[in-house]
């Protein structure tokens, strides 16, 4: 992600893909939580895409940093938190880097992963967010060292999203309020590993579409 008019597409398409899911992924909550992680994510992705026309003249590395602060900010519960520090960590570890290949990408993407892993302690199979963004960052640095593009790695990262999301359904809460719903829960994707995979998504689909 060389400059920062792709850093913004992508981030535009992030929340507008995620707005959009706000009725959906409340409904998904509605059984396994409280109901609100749509309304949760519209909120924080909300105020993002309101200070979207403010980091026009922004580096890409600012623009990230700039998107965790305002997540960290938007009081939208544990997942938006979480990817608030995603964003802050990503932005730590590209400082001063002007070109990424695919694989110095996949590198930031693990440690950045390693982190969030540190905070949730949330791992695979628990039915959170970590079912949909483990197998995500996994399939992106399996990619890369086979060689695939920039473009090809979020594909894969894409479509690794998409399948965690459709195995959480078959899951058992471990962690967070879907725990305490046990198997009533079944047959009900995770919302935050739902969220998670939007986002791989849109920034998939811009990547693709362009540069």
């Amino acid at each position: 992600m060389g400059h920062n008019k792709t850093v913004l597409q992508c981030l535009s398409e992030v929340c507008r893909e995620l707005l959009e899911k706000k009725e959906e992924l409340n409904a998904l909550d509605a059984v396994m939580g409280d109901g609100e992680h749509g309304s949760n994510i519209e909120r924080a992705f909300g105020q993002v895409q309101e200070q979207i026309p403010q980091m026009e003249e922004m580096s890409g590395v600012q623009i990230i940093d700039k998107t965790g602060s305002i997540l960290l900010a938007s009081g939208g519960g544990t997942a938006t938190t979480l990817m608030g520090f995603a964003c802050k960590k990503t932005g730590v570890l590209l400082k001063d880097r002007k070109k990424l290949t695919a694989e110095e990408t996949a590198q930031i993407m693990r440690k950045v992963w390693e982190s969030i892993q540190n905070k949730s302690k949330a791992v695979k199979g628990d039915k959170t967010l970590m079912d949909a963004y483990t197998p995500a960052v996994e399939a992106f640095v399996k990619a890369s060292w086979e060689g695939a593009s920039f473009e090809a790695c979020f594909v894969a990262a894409e479509r690794a999203a998409a399948e965690g999301v459709e195995a959480t359904k078959e899951m058992i809460a471990k962690r967070g309020r879907g725990y305490y719903v046990g198997e009533r829960g079944l047959g009900t994707a995770d919302p935050g590993a739902t969220s998670v995979a939007t986002i791989f998504h849109a920034i998939s689909k811009i990547l693709g579409e362009g540069e």
